[in-house]
């Protein structure tokens, strides 16, 4: 489809970028898709930056992305979002931090981190999201320690969460007191 011809599919729901070694970037077309609602990446090797045209996703209500190692950051256009409830980031080795604004998302309800060895802390703004109700932080080691219960210097941020999941994959806790 030739750049620009995704503005037809302005009443996609569903968009699923899988297995695209060769895609280092998005077209700003996708700022047409008014109406996607889920949004997923996976296996996309060398894709690194995101459009400012994510913005205009105003109904995405998730948002996965999965095996893309040169994903170093969120997509700032995605700060304003009102309709965003889960944010699923794992294989992602260049992460290294959430940014400062995901505290505007105040609609997030679930936010998984695995396997992002480089995240090394949570934002202070994730205090506020008072709809989070599931956190996984998983084969993350230094994002993990900081998430201890009561010792670690993050787990203030994320106490108020009914259900969170923090340690290695093998070894999660599905209590809300792990």
């Amino acid at each position: 489809m030739p750049d620009g011809g995704i503005a037809g599919l302005s009443s996609l729901r569903t968009l699923s970028i899988e297995n695209c070694s060769h895609l280092t970037s998005l077209s700003s077309s996708l700022e047409h898709l008014t109406f996607l609602e889920h949004l997923t990446f996976m296996y996309c090797p060398n894709l690194g930056s995101f459009p400012e045209g994510v913005q205009h996703l105003s109904s995405l209500r998730s948002f996965p992305i999965s095996n893309c190692p040169m994903f170093d950051s969120l997509p700032s256009g995605l700060q304003n979002s009102r309709t965003l409830h889960c944010l699923e980031i794992s294989s992602c080795p260049n992460l290294d931090a959430l940014p400062d604004w995901l505290e505007n998302l105040a609609s997030l309800r679930s936010l998984t981190i695995s396997d992002c060895p480089n995240s090394r802390v949570l934002p202070s703004g994730l205090k506020s999201l008072t709809e989070l109700q599931h956190l996984s932080i998983q084969e993350c080691p230094e994002l993990e320690e900081r998430c201890k219960q009561g010792s670690g210097e993050d787990w203030l941020k994320i106490a108020h969460v009914p259900y969170k999941y923090i340690g290695p994959s093998s070894e999660a806790s599905t209590s809300g007191n792990s």
